[in-house]
């Protein structure tokens, strides 16, 4: 009837994007669960060769590889070669969220997120990001300031992440299972 037509019309398709850790897979993996819980879509982006490649499929998420270059703290070549691997990699992400079309990217943290949050922002998708420590990293203070929204665990993270997005501390979810 009528309500459950309304039910589907509010389904949403989220694509996590990142990891690395269990500090950033887990979380993730509660994330998406209270969201499949719920009746949305969740599919999975990430290092295949990580964490998340084997546990995100294993709980039942497809997932979609995404390479990554991690950031060079010294050096200006290497930091231009990260410029354009980052680019390249910004390319590919847009193809695989072209061809998924998700209706909210939701970043988790890790330098595997960038390529995919950076590629939903410049398609117009809109995007999430959760901070899971204190100190954000570079993937979330880059991501940050082009986020629609910014979820931290503590407090005092909402002052270390740039950006005009709205911040709201939501902890850090953890799976009930």
């Amino acid at each position: 009837g009528a309500e459950a037509d309304r039910a589907r019309e509010s389904e949403m398709k989220v694509m996590l994007a990142g990891g690395g850790t269990g500090g950033h897979v887990y979380p993730a993996i509660a994330m998406g669960d209270a969201l499949r819980d719920r009746g949305h879509e969740v599919v999975y982006a990430g290092a295949p060769d990580r964490l998340e490649g084997r546990v995100a499929p294993e709980r039942g998420y497809d997932f979609f590889p995404v390479e990554a270059p991690q950031y060079p703290r010294s050096g200006l070549h290497r930091k231009l070669a990260f410029a354009a691997a980052l680019g390249a990699s910004v390319g590919r992400a847009r193809a695989t969220l072209a061809e998924n079309r998700p209706d909210l990217v939701l970043g988790v943290g890790g330098y595997i997120m960038a390529p995919t949050v950076l590629a939903a922002w410049s398609l117009g998708i809109p995007r999430a990001i959760h901070e899971a420590n204190v100190s954000p990293g570079l993937a979330n203070k880059l991501c940050a300031r082009v986020a629609d929204l910014v979820l931290t665990t503590y407090d005092k993270t909402r002052e270390r992440l740039p950006g005009d997005a709205p911040k709201e501390t939501v902890g850090c979810p953890v799976n009930p299972r």
